[in-house]
């Protein structure tokens, strides 16, 4: 994978909603190619069905699963042209009783944003931090992710990082709930998580909480997409978070190796910007004003509603989920403008560079010996994963 200190984190939920966009991302001619394959003769034929909004519910094709799972899937398209995947769990269905507010307070030990990101945190087998296995037994949460179809390959030049910036910023409350960590403190409470992180070609945000707190917690994420605050004077606070995630991960091996990578790549090739974003980027190099308006350009550009994938999977009916992410989700804006399409390159990487022996002495004291080929594109055989 490309990018500057490419953002390889330890997954979730999250996965869900960014295979969506690997498996539609087929060429940059073909951006519904879900729509495509959920319309072909051998597949069943997308339905609609009238909602209450006195719009339309698109339905695709059931996905295919394994005869041992038990779940049911459903995938939805909104109004506002966001792409819904659902999950029930149907083998451990459960009733709602009390209200959210009625429901016991309960401890977490998961991470959450306000500590660090996840987009800081990826550690190879050699560098992983030891600590005791966690061999409890943990609740059976329902969770929620959003995948956004941008990432720092779309950074501009003159402000790299700020994809990860705006990651930062979304979490900063909304209109209807401007408090900047209502929704951190309400997942929390009742023993959930949250975070976010952000590739190459994508931003995921997600979480997981009870099932009685569900509702209300999408109905709070929601609104970060709806109408964020994007507030001022998180700036400096959200800015100090990101230096603070690259100073951590600069003296690791694997990020330092990883950025040899990228400066292998040819020049109009978007893995060489610098995709982590730091006080350099993010301060000394731009202006508060200016970093202020861009991020605020830069989510009405790409923040878009047709240009997100949701998951969402819980011990509820499909019907008690799909009103659910119809209630919270159908306002998300679409805007109008235009996606970054990136041009085909027949050589992603400078040869004369590629095609080298590299000594890299390393932090740490270890010996190894990497070797990399130069592979064409498979994301179009993701049916048949040939490598």
């Amino acid at each position: 994978m490309l990018g500057g200190f490419c953002h390889r984190v330890r997954r979730t939920f999250g996965t869900i909603t960014a295979a969506m966009f690997k498996r539609q991302k087929l060429d940059a001619n073909n951006a519904n190619m879900a729509d495509k394959d959920a319309r072909s003769p051998d597949r069943k034929k997308s339905l609609s069905k009238k909602v209450s909004d006195g719009g339309k519910l698109e339905y695709f094709a059931t996905p295919i699963k394994a005869d041992s799972d038990k779940k049911e899937y459903q995938v939805i398209r909104l109004t506002n042209g966001l792409v819904a995947t659902i999950v029930s769990d149907t083998p451990n269905l459960i009733e709602l009783g009390a209200s959210d507010d009625e429901e016991s307070p309960q401890h977490s030990d998961h991470e959450h944003p306000s500590d660090k990101s996840e987009s800081s945190v990826e550690f190879s087998d050699s560098e992983a931090e030891d600590g005791p296995e966690d061999k409890g037994t943990k609740e059976k949460l329902a969770a929620c992710a959003l995948t956004v179809e941008v990432g720092s390959f779309s950074d501009p030049v003159d402000i790299q990082g700020l994809s990860h910036f705006l990651e930062h910023m979304v979490f900063m409350g909304s209109e209807k709930y401007p408090k900047e960590n209502e929704f951190d403190s309400y997942i929390r409470r009742f023993g959930g998580s949250d975070n976010a992180f952000t590739e190459c070609e994508y931003t995921t945000y997600h979480f997981e909480c009870p099932e009685k707190q569900l509702l209300k917690a999408m109905d709070i994420f929601s609104q970060f997409f709806i109408k964020p605050l994007l507030k001022w004077d998180a700036i400096n606070r959200e800015r100090e978070a990101i230096e603070s995630e690259f100073q951590e991960a600069f003296p690791r091996d694997s990020y330092r190796k990883d950025q040899l990578l990228c400066s292998w790549a040819t020049k109009d090739n978007p893995a060489r910007k610098f995709t982590w974003g730091n006080q350099y980027t993010l301060r000394d190099n731009v202006t508060d004003e200016h970093l202020y308006n861009t991020v605020k350009e830069y989510r009405e550009t790409h923040y878009s509603a047709d240009r997100m994938k949701l998951a969402v999977q819980g011990r509820l009916s499909l019907d008690v989920l799909r009103s659910w992410v119809v209630e919270c989700f159908s306002k998300v804006p679409k805007f109008p403008n235009k996606a970054d399409l990136f041009k085909p390159m027949a050589e992603p990487f400078d040869m004369e560079k590629f095609c080298r022996f590299y000594y890299v002495k390393s932090v740490k004291d270890l010996s190894e010996i990497e070797v990399r080929w130069v592979l064409p594109p498979v994301v179009r055989k993701y049916r048949t994963k040939s490598l």
